[in-house]
């Protein structure tokens, strides 16, 4: 009898024994299914699971506290959270929580077991994979990796958006970039709004994107990266069974971080030019601004060159530089000016201008070519006039006068036919008886007709000479007779 009580005891020892291991250790039966991948691992009378247990909601539950009973569903009805910032071990969930791997998951519940930042109430020690043995092995070359990774890639990240524009387009480059300042390749919604068209589109952070818009356009770009690894984990505490482990496991709520950033494109001012030369030689150029900034001030320089030759359009200035002129145009609304510049002094030839209009704040800058034929004039020095022909000047005649003007008088040649005697004194006039009185000969009067010029003078002198003689002759032949 007392054999058989004995067998009795140690039968129903050997059955309690059994219970409470089942309790305290890993699964034994059915409704043991909350045990996901992962090590056991045992210390004298102590067993801790290294893995995932599926306690909140069927979801990988990672337990806080080794060697204290599994944690099971029914402990945890009800139970509400509390969030623990810890941003290397939420990354770490948010990473690999799912993994399938026995070895992945044993290294991951060994990061939180050793996480200090969350609370634990061990009663064995915790070690790290390479300190379990051989089973653990490829854990613990999982877990070195792991660790490294979740210091380059935890968060908290942070999005920027780089713009740039240039040949009319808008470039955006959104960067994500982890807490210790690694880029990661994060998908990244970006929207670009305000070119010739809008843009949405999801590219790999690092990845440029960009719009066409106009000159001075204002484009505006906004970029989303969403459901990045939180900072945070959850710790719930059992709601039955002091006894019982806590658990962490991720935020299901993922982070999204956000960037927003505006530029404009500076605007294009081009002009056109008008040269004109005037009669004197001297050169102007009329410039005409468009596609300025509206309501704004730009400085241009005016550039004038002479070449011998015709020009011949060129982006490289030629000829030689005889001017250059500073100017202010002030753009009106409509991004417009029109401003002439100096005369300048032409010189025999060709004349060209250039303009530049020089960068700004707003606006690009600008040079236009050289020898552009409407910037171009031909000046040459007109010849010096001819003097016109002197008319002929009629030859001028002496007006007649009534007294004659006294010349000397010439002495009378010697004549062949009558020689010239000295006239005797007349004597008074004494009539002679019967005779009649014979009258003194008179000298004749000049015709009032005869032009008096000195030929005239002449031949009237000897005319009066002959008839002095003729006179004489006559006395002398009269006085014969009587």
């Amino acid at each position: 009898m007392k054999n058989l009580l004995t067998a009795l005891k140690t039968s129903a020892l050997i059955i309690l024994t059994a219970i409470m291991a089942f309790a305290v250790s890993g699964p034994a039966a059915a409704d043991d299914d909350f045990y996901g991948p992962g090590l056991w691992h045992k210390e004298g009378v102590h067993k801790t699971f290294y893995g995932a247990y599926l306690t909140i909601d069927g979801k990988p539950s990672y337990c806080l506290d080794a060697g204290l009973p599994s944690p099971r569903p029914q402990h945890f009805k009800g139970a509400e959270p509390t969030s623990v910032r810890t941003p290397q071990t939420a990354w770490l969930l948010a990473e690999y929580a799912d993994s399938k791997d026995s070895s992945r998951q044993a290294a991951l519940s060994a990061f939180v077991k050793l996480d200090k930042a969350l609370p634990h109430r061990h009663t064995m020690k915790v070690r790290t994979p390479k300190e379990l043995g051989k089973k653990f092995a490829k854990a613990a070359d999982m877990f070195t990796q792991m660790r490294k990774d979740a210091k380059d890639f935890a968060g908290p990240y942070t999005l920027t958006l780089a713009l740039k524009h240039r040949d009319g387009k808008v470039f955006a480059t959104p960067t994500l970039t982890s807490a210790a300042g690694k880029e990661l390749d994060w998908p990244v919604d970006v929207v670009m709004t305000g070119g010739s068209e809008d843009l949405r589109t999801q590219v790999p952070a690092g990845t440029e994107v960009s719009v066409s818009a106009p000159p001075g356009a204002l484009v505006s770009v906004e970029a989303t990266a969403a459901g990045l690894p939180s900072t945070d984990v959850l710790v719930y505490k059992p709601t039955d069974g002091k006894r019982v482990q806590n658990v962490t496991t991720g935020i299901p709520a993922k982070v999204t971080a956000k960037a927003t950033a505006n530029t404009q494109l500076p605007f294009a001012p081009t002009a056109e030019t008008t040269a004109e030369v005037s009669s004197d030689g001297s050169i102007t150029d009329t410039v005409n601004i468009t596609g300025a900034p509206p309501n704004s001030t730009l400085s241009v320089i005016a550039r004038a060159y002479h070449s011998d030759s015709e020009p011949v359009q060129s982006a490289e200035p030629q000829g030689t530089l005889v001017d250059e002129q500073e100017l202010t145009a002030r753009i009106d609304g409509d991004g417009k000016a029109q401003l002439t510049t100096e005369a300048v002094e032409g010189k025999p030839g060709w004349t060209t201008w250039t303009v530049e209009i020089l960068e700004s704040e707003r606006s690009d800058g600008w040079v236009s070519d050289w020898g552009i034929p409407e910037e171009t004039v031909y000046w040459e020095e007109p010849p010096e006039p001819t003097p016109p022909p002197k008319e002929p000047t009629p030859s001028e005649e002496p007006t007649p006068s009534d007294t004659p003007t006294p010349e000397e008088s010439p002495t009378p040649k010697e004549t062949s036919s009558a020689p010239t005697e000295q006239p005797e004194p007349k004597p008074e006039s004494t009539p002679e008886a019967g005779g009649e009185e014979t009258p003194t000969p008179q000298e004749p009067k000049q015709a009032e007709t005869l032009p008096r010029t000195g030929a005239d003078w002449r031949v009237g002198a000897g005319m009066g000479l002959v008839l002095l003689g003729i006179g004489a002759a006559a006395v002398g032949f009269t006085r014969k007779r009587s």
